[in-house]
């Protein structure tokens, strides 16, 4: 390599490091993950309001489902695990369902009133990797709910890698009980 082909390399790639980082770093700075926690929050209580407040009608097409949208902004990972437990039959007895809505979590049973209190930034240490502490009124009792995200940064877009309901144990969490409803699946 000649002194002129060196020179000419190491300007290009000081050129494409100065260059992506800040990119990347203003994709990111576009939306915070507790921001985009806020909105998808938002858009899944204004989406169960109008289905709640919607008559039945059995001439109606059906609206999607909110798990549709939640499918939606879920991690690849946690999607998977979700495709594969979709429709799974649970064992009699398990707590799951209304009693346990896989975006609100415990006690978000149908027709309740579900208000969002705040959304706030946790340190990244206190789960290794952005999240943010969701605070709910449901009926009025008071949830506090933790929402793990992952950032791709091909597509610039904050996806839900994981939720903690809040009860204890890693059961208790979004990707804990779809792993344990996949392992009932391989069982029965």
């Amino acid at each position: 390599m000649t002194r002129r082909q060196t020179l000419l390399h190491f300007a290009a790639i000081l050129l494409a490091t100065t260059t992506a980082a800040p990119h990347a770093q203003a994709q990111e700075a576009l939306m915070p993950f507790e921001d985009w926690v806020r909105d998808f929050y938002e858009t899944q209580l204004r989406d169960r309001a109008a289905k709640e407040a919607a008559p039945p009608d059995a001439t109606a097409e059906p609206a999607p489902a909110t798990p549709d949208l939640f499918r939606a902004a879920l991690s690849p990972d946690t999607g998977k695990l979700y495709d594969a437990t979709r429709g799974a039959q649970l064992p009699a007895g398990e707590l799951d369902g209304p009693i346990l809505h896989i975006v609100f979590g415990w006690g978000a049973l149908p027709n309740r009133p579900i208000k969002l209190i705040s959304v706030e930034k946790r340190p990244w240490w206190r789960s290794l990797g952005p999240s943010a502490l969701v605070t709910l009124d449901i009926a009025g009792n008071t949830r506090e709910l933790i929402v793990k995200g992952m950032f791709n940064e091909l597509t610039c877009l904050w996806r839900i890698d994981d939720i903690d309901y809040g009860s204890g144990g890693p059961d208790e969490t979004l990707r804990g009980r779809l792993e344990r409803v996949a392992s009932w699946e391989k069982q029965g």
